[in-house]
C-alpha cells in the first residue's frame, strides 16, 4: 500500500470511530464527501479501483463490509428516536464493525492486537 492511500485509510478509519463515538446521529456522516478512501478512489473514472476496500471485498460501493448495516442504522436512529439509546447502540455496533474492518485492512506492521 502507498503512503498516499495509507493516509488515505488512517482518515477514514478516525472518520468511523468519531462516527462511533457521536452522541447524536445528526453528528454522524456516511457521505463518501467525507471519506478519505472515497475522496482518493470513488469520485474517479474507475470508482473504487485501488481502493483497499474494493482490492479486498472485489466490490464497489463498500459493499461486503458493515459500512451498509451502519448506514441503515444511522436511518433509523435519525428517524425514530434521536435520543433513543438502544437505537444509538444498534448503530454503535455496526460502526465498530466498520472500524474493525478498516483497522483490519492496515499493513500488518500497523495492527495492534
Amino acid at each position: 500500500m502507498d503512503d498516499n492511500t495509507l493516509e488515505a485509510l488512517r482518515k477514514s478509519i478516525k472518520h468511523w470511530e468519531e462516527n462511533l463515538a457521536a452522541k447524536n446521529p445528526k453528528a454522524v456522516s456516511t457521505s463518501a464527501r467525507d471519506c478519505a478512501l472515497c475522496l482518493k478512489f470513488f469520485i474517479s473514472p474507475n470508482a473504487c479501483l485501488g481502493c483497499p476496500v474494493f482490492i479486498t471485498t472485489s466490490q464497489t460501493c463498500c459493499e461486503g463490509t458493515p459500512y451498509s448495516l451502519a448506514v441503515s442504522r444511522l436511518t433509523i436512529w435519525k428517524s425514530k428516536e434521536p435520543d433513543n439509546n438502544t437505537l444509538r447502540d444498534k448503530f454503535r455496533a455496526a460502526a465498530s464493525d466498520e472500524v474493525n474492518f478498516l483497522k483490519s485492512l492496515l499493513p500488518e506492521e500497523d495492527q495492534q492486537p
